[in-house]
């Protein structure tokens, strides 16, 4: 329940940028109605009104879900994220780096069953992207741990 708020608002933000590129690709083309882009940014845009804005998805984190159960919740989360000692070697700080990009990647990999079920599509397109990157971030991330 903590990151709802979180996860609404990037989807919702990520979704723009997304469909905006994809109208770059498609030149001026992309605003026409012979391709379903131009719905889909529409769809898009509607999604950060219907689903509320990023301000009220920030009030809704700070202000309920922080404080919620005295911030118990919150606190548990918090504590879930492992800090570094100090300040960690640049190599070190590289494979953190890696084993978090992995670890994205491997999360984005286990969705995919359940997306394919609910038959969501714009979801299933925006995972298989995001997994692309992380992988692909991962593998240049580990290019320089080479010898």
């Amino acid at each position: 329940e903590i990151l709802t708020p979180l996860v609404i608002g990037y989807g919702s933000e990520a979704s723009l940028g997304i469909i905006a590129q994809a109208i770059q690709v498609l030149g001026g083309v992309g605003y026409s109605t012979e391709y379903p882009v131009e719905q889909y940014l529409r769809d898009s845009k509607i999604l950060t009104i219907w689903e509320g804005t990023s301000f009220i998805h920030a009030n809704d984190l700070i202000g309920r879900k922080m404080r919620m159960k005295e911030g118990a919740p919150f606190a548990r989360w918090l504590a879930s994220i492992k800090e570094s000692d100090g300040v960690p070697r640049a190599t070190d700080m590289i494979r953190n780096l890696v084993a978090a990009q992995e670890a994205t990647a491997r999360t984005a990999r286990s969705l995919f069953p359940l997306v394919d079920k609910a038959n969501d599509q714009p979801t299933m397109d925006l995972l298989t992207q995001r997994l692309e990157i992380h992988e692909k971030t991962a593998w240049m991330l580990r290019s320089l741990l080479e010898d």
